[in-house]
Protein backbone atom coordinates (compact mmCIF):
# COMPACT_ATOMS: atom_id res chain seq x y z
CA UNK A 1 0.00 0.00 0.00
CA UNK A 2 2.78 2.43 0.86
CA UNK A 3 4.38 1.95 -2.55
CA UNK A 4 1.04 2.57 -4.27
CA UNK A 5 0.40 5.70 -2.19
CA UNK A 6 3.89 7.02 -2.89
CA UNK A 7 3.49 6.40 -6.62
CA UNK A 8 0.11 8.15 -6.56
CA UNK A 9 1.55 11.20 -4.77
CA UNK A 10 4.52 11.38 -7.15
CA UNK A 11 2.11 11.21 -10.09
CA UNK A 12 -0.05 13.97 -8.59
CA UNK A 13 2.98 16.20 -7.98
CA UNK A 14 4.24 15.57 -11.51
CA UNK A 15 0.82 16.46 -12.94
CA UNK A 16 0.67 19.64 -10.83
CA UNK A 17 4.14 20.67 -12.00
CA UNK A 18 3.18 19.95 -15.60
CA UNK A 19 -0.02 22.00 -15.27
CA UNK A 20 1.79 24.90 -13.57
CA UNK A 21 4.50 24.89 -16.20
CA UNK A 22 1.91 24.74 -18.96
CA UNK A 23 -0.13 27.59 -17.44
CA UNK A 24 3.03 29.64 -16.98
CA UNK A 25 3.95 29.17 -20.64
CA UNK A 26 0.46 30.18 -21.71
CA UNK A 27 0.68 33.32 -19.57
CA UNK A 28 4.05 34.23 -21.10
CA UNK A 29 2.64 33.66 -24.58
CA UNK A 30 -0.34 35.89 -23.78
CA UNK A 31 1.96 38.62 -22.44
CA UNK A 32 4.24 38.31 -25.44
CA UNK A 33 1.18 38.63 -27.68
CA UNK A 34 0.06 41.77 -25.84
CA UNK A 35 3.59 43.18 -26.01
CA UNK A 36 3.74 42.51 -29.74
CA UNK A 37 0.35 44.23 -30.18
CA UNK A 38 1.62 47.26 -28.26
CA UNK A 39 4.77 47.40 -30.38
CA UNK A 40 2.73 47.11 -33.58
CA UNK A 41 0.44 49.91 -32.36
CA UNK A 42 3.40 52.23 -31.75
CA UNK A 43 4.95 51.34 -35.11
CA UNK A 44 1.66 52.06 -36.91
CA UNK A 45 1.43 55.41 -35.10
CA UNK A 46 4.65 56.45 -36.86
CA UNK A 47 2.70 56.39 -40.15
CA UNK A 48 0.72 59.38 -38.95
CA UNK A 49 3.97 61.35 -38.89
CA UNK A 50 5.75 59.77 -41.89
CA UNK A 51 2.81 59.45 -44.26
CA UNK A 52 0.35 62.00 -42.92
CA UNK A 53 -2.15 59.17 -42.44
CA UNK A 54 -4.47 61.11 -40.13
CA UNK A 55 -7.20 58.44 -40.27
CA UNK A 56 -5.00 56.38 -37.96
CA UNK A 57 -5.35 58.98 -35.19
CA UNK A 58 -8.85 57.88 -34.17
CA UNK A 59 -7.93 54.22 -34.53
CA UNK A 60 -4.70 54.27 -32.51
CA UNK A 61 -5.09 57.15 -30.03
CA UNK A 62 -7.55 57.85 -27.26
CA UNK A 63 -9.71 60.92 -28.01
CA UNK A 64 -8.21 62.40 -24.80
CA UNK A 65 -4.58 61.71 -25.75
CA UNK A 66 -2.12 63.82 -23.76
CA UNK A 67 1.20 64.58 -25.47
CA UNK A 68 4.00 65.93 -23.30
CA UNK A 69 6.81 67.24 -25.47
CA UNK A 70 9.96 68.64 -23.93
CA UNK A 71 10.17 71.40 -26.57
CA UNK A 72 6.56 72.61 -26.24
CA UNK A 73 5.46 74.57 -23.17
CA UNK A 74 1.86 73.35 -23.13
CA UNK A 75 0.77 69.73 -23.34
CA UNK A 76 -1.28 68.81 -26.38
CA UNK A 77 -4.63 67.37 -25.34
CA UNK A 78 -7.00 65.50 -27.64
CA UNK A 79 -6.68 64.16 -31.16
CA UNK A 80 -7.47 67.55 -32.75
CA UNK A 81 -4.49 69.29 -31.12
CA UNK A 82 -2.37 66.24 -31.89
CA UNK A 83 -3.39 66.31 -35.57
CA UNK A 84 -2.79 70.08 -35.79
CA UNK A 85 0.74 69.52 -34.47
CA UNK A 86 1.44 66.78 -37.02
CA UNK A 87 0.12 69.00 -39.85
CA UNK A 88 2.31 71.88 -38.62
CA UNK A 89 5.42 69.65 -38.62
CA UNK A 90 4.62 68.02 -41.98
CA UNK A 91 4.01 71.45 -43.54
CA UNK A 92 7.51 72.52 -42.50
CA UNK A 93 9.03 69.15 -43.47
CA UNK A 94 6.90 67.58 -46.25
CA UNK A 95 9.31 64.63 -46.52
CA UNK A 96 9.29 64.09 -42.74
CA UNK A 97 10.10 60.46 -42.04
CA UNK A 98 10.44 58.75 -38.69
CA UNK A 99 11.76 55.22 -38.25
CA UNK A 100 11.82 53.05 -35.16
CA UNK A 101 15.35 52.17 -34.10
CA UNK A 102 14.41 50.25 -30.97
CA UNK A 103 11.19 49.35 -29.19
CA UNK A 104 10.47 47.65 -25.92
CA UNK A 105 7.49 47.21 -23.61
CA UNK A 106 7.29 47.49 -19.84
CA UNK A 107 3.84 47.01 -18.31
CA UNK A 108 1.55 49.52 -20.08
CA UNK A 109 4.42 51.56 -21.56
CA UNK A 110 6.10 51.30 -24.95
CA UNK A 111 9.52 52.91 -25.15
CA UNK A 112 10.46 53.85 -28.69
CA UNK A 113 13.85 55.18 -29.78
CA UNK A 114 13.49 56.76 -33.22
CA UNK A 115 15.30 58.71 -35.92
CA UNK A 116 13.75 61.49 -38.00
CA UNK A 117 14.88 62.81 -41.37
CA UNK A 118 13.31 65.65 -43.30
CA UNK A 119 13.93 68.75 -45.39
CA UNK A 120 12.83 72.12 -44.05
CA UNK A 121 11.02 73.47 -47.11
CA UNK A 122 8.05 75.08 -45.36
CA UNK A 123 7.89 77.70 -42.65
CA UNK A 124 7.55 76.52 -39.09
CA UNK A 125 5.94 79.19 -36.99
CA UNK A 126 8.20 82.22 -37.23
CA UNK A 127 11.09 80.16 -38.68
CA UNK A 128 11.24 80.63 -42.46
CA UNK A 129 12.07 77.63 -44.65
CA UNK A 130 15.81 77.00 -44.93
CA UNK A 131 15.81 74.19 -47.48
CA UNK A 132 18.19 72.27 -45.20
CA UNK A 133 17.94 68.60 -44.43
CA UNK A 134 17.88 67.47 -40.79
CA UNK A 135 18.42 64.19 -39.03
CA UNK A 136 17.86 63.75 -35.31
CA UNK A 137 16.95 61.08 -32.82
CA UNK A 138 14.63 61.01 -29.86
CA UNK A 139 12.58 58.88 -27.55
CA UNK A 140 8.83 58.41 -27.10
CA UNK A 141 7.26 56.75 -24.11
CA UNK A 142 3.71 55.75 -24.98
CA UNK A 143 1.16 54.64 -22.37
CA UNK A 144 -1.26 52.13 -23.89
CA UNK A 145 -4.60 51.29 -22.29
CA UNK A 146 -7.27 49.12 -23.92
CA UNK A 147 -5.35 49.03 -27.20
CA UNK A 148 -5.01 52.81 -27.59
CA UNK A 149 -2.26 55.29 -26.85
CA UNK A 150 -3.59 57.50 -24.06
CA UNK A 151 -0.47 59.46 -23.18
CA UNK A 152 2.96 60.03 -24.66
CA UNK A 153 6.16 61.73 -23.61
CA UNK A 154 8.49 62.95 -26.38
CA UNK A 155 12.14 63.86 -25.91
CA UNK A 156 14.58 65.19 -28.52
CA UNK A 157 17.18 67.93 -28.77
CA UNK A 158 15.60 70.91 -30.56
CA UNK A 159 18.84 72.90 -30.25
CA UNK A 160 20.52 70.28 -32.45
CA UNK A 161 17.73 70.58 -35.03
CA UNK A 162 18.07 74.38 -35.07
CA UNK A 163 21.86 74.10 -35.54
CA UNK A 164 21.30 71.80 -38.53
CA UNK A 165 18.97 74.44 -39.96
CA UNK A 166 21.78 76.99 -39.75
CA UNK A 167 20.82 78.84 -36.60
CA UNK A 168 23.58 79.89 -34.23
CA UNK A 169 23.55 80.52 -30.54
CA UNK A 170 25.24 83.49 -28.93
CA UNK A 171 26.34 83.86 -25.37
CA UNK A 172 24.01 86.05 -23.36
CA UNK A 173 25.27 89.54 -22.67
CA UNK A 174 26.23 90.04 -19.08
CA UNK A 175 26.03 93.58 -17.85
CA UNK A 176 27.91 94.86 -14.84
CA UNK A 177 25.63 95.73 -11.99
Amino acid sequence: MKKSNLLSKITQIALMLLLCTSASCQHETANTGAEEDMKALSNRALKIWSEGNYALLDELYSPEIIRHEVNIQEDLVGTKQYKDNVIWVRTAYPDFNVTADELFVKDDLVVLRWTVTGTHTGSRGDLPATGKRVQFSGININRVIDGKIVEEWVYFNMADVLKQLGYTFNHPSIEDK
